[in-house]
This record gives structure tokens, C-alpha cells and sequence, in this order.
């Protein structure tokens, strides 16, 4: 696979230099990459990489997305290791229907970093994942069609600029914008979420002001393969 198309896919991450490790080659310095990892940077073929990155993955996390955990099963033509801002990452590298490669970015569960507000209300399969598998993974730029990076989730009201609230939100929403915390989005306008003031174990969809909270299993499914359909 040409490595300067993968690198295309990932021109979003502008801001944050990407190097994409060469296949067989481990970093110097201990401890550089998760030992977890050392299977797949010191492959020299795809087929062996695409199955030291699907162990990382739990079982019991596979199964309750079966579209996405589909596609890693039967459509993922490779995973490298890259340097984003210097630290490492995976990049699953997918055909596209519709560009020549879709690829997300999975990144090292070691950077987790402090707990984002609400912890303790996310759904226990995405605590799992973030702990465990990414400390992040998206696709199409650092924020879109998975989940982001914990130190970068906020609330709606802080994206708005408005941290105590806005008003013209909270006067009309039953969950208040300061309880809704940004953890992915689809686009510019639609942002999923996760908030203490629903039932345990749902993603919520916020799109112009409509609130659906839906089973993080599906809804996270879901917004995972759809992916595959957008250019």
C-alpha cells in the first residue's frame, strides 16, 4: 500500500505532524510504544499487522458493535503505526466506496490523561475502550465518526463559549448545555454526548437543537460505519 496515500487521508491532523513509521521498524527508546503494539510495528506484512490490531480489541467490546466489528474483520486492509505530534497512534487503513482510503486514527491508551467531566456517567463499553484499546479514534480529522481524545471533550456550553450556560439553550432543553459533554460529532452540526442526566449507558445526539439519547452500543455503531457511506 502506498504510504503517501494513507498520509493523504490524513491531512485533517494538518496541525499535528504525522510520520508513519515504516513497516519492521521499532522506534528507538523504551517504552516509545505500547508493548501491546510491538506486534504490529515489527511486522513486515499487512495480514499480520490487521491481526495484532484486532487483540487489542475486547471481545465483549466487538460484540456489541457488529457493523463496525465487521468491517475490522473483513474489510481492514492494514494498521501502521504512526508519530501524531510524536506520539504514537495506529492508523487502520480501510477501502473506500466512494475515496480511494478511509483510514482512523486510534490513539495510545497510555495518554488517557485526567478523567473527563462525567466519567463516571459514561457507558462502561466506552470507558473500557478508552482506557484500554484508544485514548481516542476518529476518522476524517480528530473529532469526527468515533470518539475523541478525553482532554479535548468539553460541553456544549463551552463550545459555545458560555461555561455556566446558555441561556437560550437551558430555558427550552431538558439536559442543561453545561451537562452535555461532546465526546465525537458527525460534520459541523451534529455532536454526540454523553450527560449524568440520562439513563445509564446512553449516547446522546444533539442535532440543531434536538436531543436523542439512544443505547451507546447502537447509536456509537452506527455512527462508526457511517463512515463508510460519506465522502
Amino acid at each position: 500500500m502506498d504510504d503517501e496515500a494513507v498520509i493523504a487521508t490524513l491531512r485533517p491532523w494538518a496541525d499535528h505532524p504525522v510520520t508513519l513509521l515504516e513497516p519492521g521498524v521499532v522506534p528507538p527508546g523504551e517504552g516509545v510504544l505500547p508493548a501491546a503494539w510491538l506486534p504490529i510495528t515489527q511486522a513486515t506484512d499487512a495480514a499480520t499487522r490487521r491481526a495484532a490490531a484486532l487483540a487489542l480489541w475486547p471481545g465483549d467490546v466487538l460484540a456489541v458493535l457488529p457493523r463496525f466489528a465487521g468491517a475490522l474483520r473483513d474489510s481492514l486492509a492494514d494498521v501502521r503505526v504512526c508519530l501524531l505530534d510524536g506520539a504514537p497512534a495506529l492508523v487502520y487503513v480501510f477501502p473506500g466506496a466512494y475515496e480511494p482510503l478511509i483510514t482512523w486514527v486510534g490513539h495510545d491508551p497510555r495518554s488517557f490523561g485526567a478523567e473527563p467531566r462525567f466519567w463516571e456517567h459514561f457507558p462502561d463499553t466506552l470507558r473500557v475502550f478508552l482506557r484500554e484499546v484508544h485514548a481516542g479514534f476518529t476518522s476524517r480529522g480528530p473529532e469526527e465518526f468515533g470518539v475523541m481524545r478525553p482532554s479535548w471533550m468539553v460541553t456544549l456550553a463551552d463550545m459555545a463559549g458560555t461555561p455556566e450556560g446558555v441561556e437560550d439553550w437551558d430555558e427550552v432543553q431538558e439536559i442543561a448545555s453545561a451537562r452535555l459533554l461532546v465526546v465525537g460529532r458527525e460534520g459541523e452540526q451534529m455532536l454526540y454526548c454523553v450527560s449524568p442526566d440520562t439513563d445509564p449507558g446512553q449516547l446522546i445526539e444533539v442535532y440543531e437543537g434536538d436531543v436523542d439519547p439512544g443505547p451507546f452500543p447502537t447509536v456509537f455503531d452506527e455512527l462508526l460505519a457511517l463512515r463508510f457511506e460519506v465522502n
